[in-house]
């Protein structure tokens, strides 16, 4: 069983952010918590480690920033800033000599011990949900964050297009190949009216597709009858009620029931994307207020 970590990162004074890090004490009162961002509310600093994320930008992250070309139909600012947070929190893991971190986003909330439910992603280098999302992820290897860190700073720097891109020094294909290929996908929704482009969920999909499928995990899958939740308002295979899985709690802990599985499943923790759905997370937390 490995020793976990919790990486949050935020900008903002949101009330969310209080909400997910009280949980996540709340569930976990011996696991380490650090936020960086900036502008965060006093209280958000008392609960975690707070960085700013200013004092952990490195060479490679301050190229990113200056090279960094806008290929969605979300705002600049925010894609940029949700790719450059694996830069902060590799840089951040470096700093503190951790291997293991376990990122969530700031709109999710935990209902789960860490270090007993994640010891079955432990033969896993890391585990994405739903393949490409990194709202919820385990990593076990801080290998994974600068093999990442590579890609996107290859996809980013054109004077690196006829480089090849390694994971742990394998050559896997030259950075102008993969960036045709990602360039292509984006001119397709595009072409189809389709909103967004390409973000840090692109990079870790890409990532994951070149990897070694055996060491990646996959977080929101079942597992010993439980799960990390993707996202609140997707179906999932789960019932859902007025556009959101139907939770039941057992015991304080959310459930669901899987309409494949036909039984109901434990929530490790749930997530709720979307503006309107983060003012519901007041109603589904269980530290005492």
């Amino acid at each position: 069983m490995k020793s976990q970590n919790i990486f949050y990162f935020h900008i903002g004074q949101d009330e969310h952010l209080i909400h997910s890090l009280r949980q996540s004490k709340y569930t976990n009162p011996n696991v380490d918590i650090f936020l960086v961002g900036d502008n965060v509310p006093e209280e958000a600093k008392q609960i975690a480690k707070f960085y700013s994320y200013e004092d952990l930008l490195c060479e490679q992250s301050q190229k990113l920033i200056k090279n960094y070309v806008h290929y969605s139909s979300n705002n600049a600012n925010f894609e940029l800033i949700c790719i450059l947070r694996w830069f902060l929190f590799r840089n951040l893991a470096k700093k503190l000599n951790l291997q293991n971190l376990f990122c969530l986003d700031s709109d999710m909330l935990l209902y789960t011990d860490l270090n007993e439910a994640l010891s079955s992603f432990d033969s896993y280098r890391y585990a994405l949900s739903n393949q490409t999302s990194a709202a919820v992820i385990c990593i076990n290897d801080l290998t994974v964050l600068n093999n990442f860190c590579n890609l996107v700073d290859g996809f980013y720097n054109l004077q690196r297009t006829g480089e090849y891109y390694s994971i742990d020094d394998n050559p896997i294909k030259k950075f102008h190949h993969i960036r045709d290929n990602m360039l292509c996908s984006h001119n397709n929704r595009l072409k189809n009216n389709l909103l967004g482009g390409i973000c840090d969920m692109t990079f870790w999909g890409v990532y994951r597709g070149m990897d070694e499928p055996s060491m990646t995990g996959e977080i929101s899958a079942v597992v010993s009858d439980s799960t990390f939740d993707h996202n609140i308002n997707s179906a999932d295979y789960y019932e859902t009620e007025g556009g959101m899985k139907k939770i039941t709690w057992v015991d304080g802990i959310p459930h669901c029931k899987n309409t494949f599985l036909d039984k109901m499943i434990k929530f490790n923790s749930l997530h709720f994307q979307g503006y309107e759905t983060k003012r519901l997370m007041k109603d589904y937390v269980t530290y005492d207020r």
